[in-house]
């Protein structure tokens, strides 16, 4: 494939991470109290590993929930893609994954970006990934900034996203 750059969007942390949610329909997907509960995950990061270690019942007073309806919004999360849980002895033991999308300059998406969300390197990751366009050939590989693997995946082919139409 010929080389070919995409645009990043111009800024990139919490609000294009949560607009990135919101257009993706991964937002209309998920359980109501899904959001507030990584706003809550993501308060509590480490900033040198990115690691969140939380209890549950810390969680559901940051929200107000219910345990069964924090596990609920959990299990939305991890369905999506936007968190893993490593451990779930006390505390509970969460990562954040990141995903921003390229365009076209049509505005279409060609390809998305996604990374552990490790506070320390954000800042790194982003001006890297502003600096040096990405290119179509590395679509399907993996880069590496940093101490952070960053993986290009191709969107162009990705299914249509339901905007909830008809409800």
């Amino acid at each position: 494939m010929a080389e070919q750059s995409v645009a990043l969007p111009l800024s990139a942390g919490w609000l294009p991470i949560l607009h990135q949610m919101v257009d993706s329909g991964a937002l209309a997907r998920m359980h109501p109290s899904a959001a507030a509960l990584y706003i809550a995950i993501k308060r509590y990061a480490d900033y040198h590993t990115g690691f969140v270690n939380i209890s549950n019942k810390r969680l559901c007073e940051a929200i107000g929930v219910s345990k069964p309806t924090l596990m609920k919004a959990r299990d939305s999360l991890i369905e999506n893609g936007i968190i893993s849980v490593v451990s779930n002895t006390y505390p509970t033991r969460y990562v954040l994954h990141e995903r921003l999308h390229y365009y076209t300059a049509q505005r279409k998406p060609v390809a998305a970006i996604e990374f552990p969300y490790i506070p320390c390197f954000q800042p790194k990751i982003l001006d890297t990934l502003r600096n040096q366009p990405l290119t179509l050939d590395q679509i399907g590989t993996t880069l590496t900034i940093g101490a952070v693997n960053v993986q290009v995946i191709n969107v162009i082919d990705a299914a249509p996203v339901d905007k909830g139409k008809g409800r």
